[in-house]
């Protein structure tokens, strides 16, 4: 009986494993109608959010600017890091003492909002409403796995792989500069593809210990999650 499970398994196994079950590009996908993409840039930034207040996240991220029409661009919150007094931050993402993948999702939209606002500030008078607009958006496979780690310096960080999938997750912020009220009008809007049963034999693989993540190297892995449809947002 031992012996035909394990068969079974291994069977299984490898049937998933002649499937193209590959997670989608996003971002490729949904090109906002942009013919011509531009290189993907890494960079990163230091973010204070009004829901955690004296908490500082280090929040690693990409982004590429459509060539033929800077008004569009890509953005990809690649991991967010926490530091010494971010205890609200710890119990946002584990109300019950156990991590929540949504709620890792949920702050990178979080840090996404913040970012994309901070860089349009500086051209807000580039694209006055309601003629003008530039569009952010960050897209995710709608399968996840949430990798908690432990950087060599104490941090601790949070990084999500996409798992096999063919759909997506994601969100879009709209800004232009609006002369009556000398404010910035934003537009969010969500995009939620359909339901699906995640492949939780085909999960991604978390950074190692040794690996680095940006300019962190990884200490040890805290917990990590198996692959969970969890499109959500606030």
């Amino acid at each position: 009986m031992k012996k035909l499970l394990i068969i079974s398994v291994l069977l299984i196994i490898f049937i998933l494993s002649k499937i193209d079950l590959k997670a989608v590009n996003c971002f490729d996908k949904y090109s906002m109608g942009c013919q011509n993409w531009g290189q993907w840039n890494y960079s990163s930034m230091l973010v204070i959010l009004a829901d955690f207040p004296g908490c500082s996240l280090f929040v690693n991220y990409t982004f590429r600017v459509c060539s033929t029409n800077s008004a569009l661009v890509q953005m990809n919150i690649t991991d967010v890091t926490i530091g010494a007094g971010c205890a609200s931050v710890t119990q946002f993402l584990k109300p019950n003492g156990t991590l929540d993948p949504s709620r890792v999702r949920r702050l990178k939209q979080k840090a996404f909002r913040h970012i994309s606002e901070t860089l349009f500030e500086p051209e807000k008078y580039n694209y006055i409403c309601p003629n003008s607009k530039k569009i952010y958006t960050f897209w995710e496979g709608t399968c996840q796995k949430v990798c908690e780690l432990v950087y060599s310096d104490g941090t601790i960080g949070y990084v999500t792989k996409d798992c096999e999938t063919d759909y997506c997750c994601g969100i879009e912020r709209n800004y232009c500069w609006n002369q009556n009220t000398s404010q910035i009008d934003k537009v969010e809007n969500h995009y939620s593809e359909q339901y699906e049963e995640c492949h939780i034999l085909m999960a991604p693989l978390c950074p190692q210990p040794g690996d680095w993540v940006g300019n962190r190297q990884v200490s040890s892995i805290s917990s990590e999650s198996g692959c969970t449809n969890n499109c959500v947002f606030d």
